[in-house]
């Protein structure tokens, strides 16, 4: 993983979402229109010409996964640091403690054609997921798949517009997403209205540029990198370098580009990295200003602010471990044990930020942010790619390498 997140030149990369970089790693034998050999492809570098096969990935943890006979074995942790100064220790009822998981149950047992990436609806009414339609773009074995919505329950799916890798806006007005031409040779950034379903350009990626990670600043402005952070205004289609200004105009590592971005809208709060480094900023009438910034870089994605702006969660590039840190100052955060684990690739907040779940390669997990009761969680199946916890609380939703949903119940004490 720190291989393929480490290096820029090697074509279409997957620094920018999770979802395909493990699908990359984990889905190939998707029945539904050969996803990962899609994956595999463009994490290879520039699409193969048909006479030359594409290139094999393989990802391997850096110490052996712990085997699946030992893992009822393995203990519940202290934290292994000094807690950090967060606002309260369990800010919520969604600690470990409190929390009563249900059976994990498929969404929908004909939703089979799932495609990586998943999130909820601000309302925690609806989930965004990638739909697998079947066939592949012309020459190039990379699935057709539309933006798809489903609702709680699993009841009624929706197909919205073709694409992949959805991102809900703040009001749940608008989604932004990726989609390939049929050549690959560019990687399209659009938005689509959910209320007349128009999809709009908002940029052209060449092959060869960064694949993006795309975040909402408001619920008009989009955040995105192409040569530098760039906010795209949907109102007025105008674009800004603002936000990569202001980071210029300060010192810090600038060793390799700020291509990761989280962001909390209703709090003005942006955090930006790069494998050197990590900055936080706020932002509100008064202007912008810099929380936090740190030499020590993130290594992958998987980075969430705490709903409640208390605290940021991410993978740390030098020690491959879970951080939570709070997000406005630079008071010591917890370090969860990397142990056997390797690099986590999917984290998800409870809504009242009172803990976090992550997937990495022993599992999934669950900790409270002080780094307390961290536990894995048992009835969890292999071969997880996303997790997502509904913004009403229940349920977990989980996107697994075969395609399907997951529901996972949850209820309090």
């Amino acid at each position: 993983m720190r291989e393929i997140y480490g290096h820029r030149g090697h074509g279409w990369f997957l620094l920018g979402l999770l979802m395909i970089a493990i699908a990359a790693i984990t889905l190939y034998n998707i029945s539904a229109g050969g996803v990962a050999r899609a994956a595999l492809t463009i994490l290879g570098g520039p699409t193969p010409s048909p006479d030359s096969p594409p290139p094999l990935v393989t990802v391997e943890p850096a110490f052996p996964v712990v085997p699946t006979s030992e893992r009822a074995s393995l203990p519940i942790w202290a934290s292994p640091t000094p807690l950090p100064s967060l606002s309260a220790s369990t800010p919520g009822q969604f600690n470990v403690q409190n929390m009563i998981l249900g059976s994990i149950t498929p969404l929908r047992t004909d939703l089979v054609n799932c495609f990586g990436h998943i999130e909820w609806s601000p309302d925690g009414q609806l989930l965004a997921f990638s739909m697998a339609t079947g066939g592949e773009k012309q020459g190039a074995a990379w699935p057709r798949t539309d933006i798809a919505m489903v609702d709680a329950s699993g009841q009624k799916v929706q197909r919205v517009t073709p694409g992949f890798n959805p991102v809900w806006s703040p009001s749940g007005n608008f989604i932004a997403y990726l989609d390939y031409s049929d050549n690959l040779d560019d990687l399209y950034v659009r938005i689509v209205d959910l209320h007349t379903r128009q999809s709009i350009l908002v940029t052209t990626i060449k092959r060869g540029g960064v694949f993006p990670i795309l975040a909402w600043l408001s619920d008009t402005e989009l955040l995105y990198y192409l040569n530098g952070l760039v906010s795209y205004n949907y109102q007025t289609a105008q674009r800004s370098n603002w936000l990569e200004e202001t980071i210029s105009s300060h010192s810090v590592s600038r060793a390799s580009p700020f291509q990761m971005i989280a962001t909390l809208p209703q709090q003005g709060l942006i955090a930006v990295a790069s494998k050197h480094a990590l900055v936080v900023l706020e932002r509100d009438v008064q202007g912008i200003r810099i929380l936090k910034q740190q030499e020590e870089g993130v290594d992958n994605p998987a980075m969430a602010f705490s709903p409640d702006g208390e605290a940021l969660a991410y993978v740390s590039a030098f020690t491959q471990q879970v951080k939570i840190v709070p997000a406005r100052h630079n008071d010591p955060g917890v370090e969860l044990p990397w142990a056997t684990r390797g690099t986590a690739w999917s984290i998800s907040w409870s809504p009242d930020g009172a803990s976090l779940v992550y997937v990495d390669a022993d599992g999934m997990h669950i900790v409270n942010r002080n780094g307390s009761g961290l536990q894995r969680i048992e009835a969890a199946p292999e071969g997880i790619l996303d997790v997502a916890w509904s913004p009403r609380g229940s349920p977990l939703i989980l996107s697994q390498d075969t395609g399907a949903l997951l529901s996972l119940p949850v209820s309090v004490r």
